[in-house]
């Protein structure tokens, strides 16, 4: 690292250091930095935390570079930003952004856990497992194969769904593991998929 960079870098950990003295400011950025991806809602509601208290020091997070947000479907998410060489920069790509904001809900997440565990499943068979009507399982995935989380094809009279990308998107799951309160309901599955990347990395792949 040449002088100017590691000038740039120690001012950009100085500005933090002094932004994240606050209690408050340090609970959102480490609720950010552990969970990507969330809205400032869902944020506010797992710190307890009025949501116009929690909005205002995101903000102002944001503003010296520590997070970013994206609004999509009418809610802002936040990403957490990292010291690079140069400062602070992103710490997840547009890509990533994009896949975790769909799937911090928690329909949609049940939905994918569901086609990792049995490769491929027709949308019925996915409404069944959700207990949602059709409608709603074709609106969840038109959302997930618009970013290319999913994609679909027609067999007969049924359409079939499996994953895009299996392996990354479990590494992506597991890198930025949901909230406690997002796989409520759904534990169990959630569980053994943690469980199945044990046995992968043992060498028993589990896709």
């Amino acid at each position: 690292m040449d002088a100017r960079a590691a000038t740039t870098f120690l001012l950009a950990a100085a500005r933090a250091n002094d932004l994240l003295e606050l209690e408050t400011r340090r609970a959102l950025w480490r609720r950010v930095a552990d969970y990507p991806g969330l809205h400032v809602s869902e944020i506010a509601r797992e710190l307890a935390m009025p949501a116009n208290l929690a909005t205002y020091h995101l903000r102002v997070l944001e503003r010296h570079g520590l997070v970013s947000s994206r609004r999509e479907a009418g809610n802002v998410r936040y990403y957490p930003r990292t010291e690079g060489r140069l400062g602070l920069q992103e710490a997840l790509q547009p890509r990533e952004k994009t896949q975790l904001s769909l799937l911090r809900h928690p329909a949609r997440l049940r939905l994918v856990l569901a086609l990792l565990s049995e490769d491929e499943l027709t949308v019925r068979q996915l409404g069944r497992r959700l207990d949602v009507r059709h409608a709603t399982v074709v609106h969840h995935l038109a959302r997930l194969e618009g970013a290319s989380i999913t994609r679909s094809e027609r067999d007969g009279r049924e359409r079939l769904c499996r994953l895009v990308a299996p392996e990354e998107t479990l590494r992506l799951l597991l890198d930025h593991r949901p909230p406690d309160a997002l796989v409520e309901g759904f534990l169990e599955a959630w569980e053994e998929l943690e469980a199945g990347l044990e046995r992968e990395d043992g060498g028993e792949s589990i896709l």
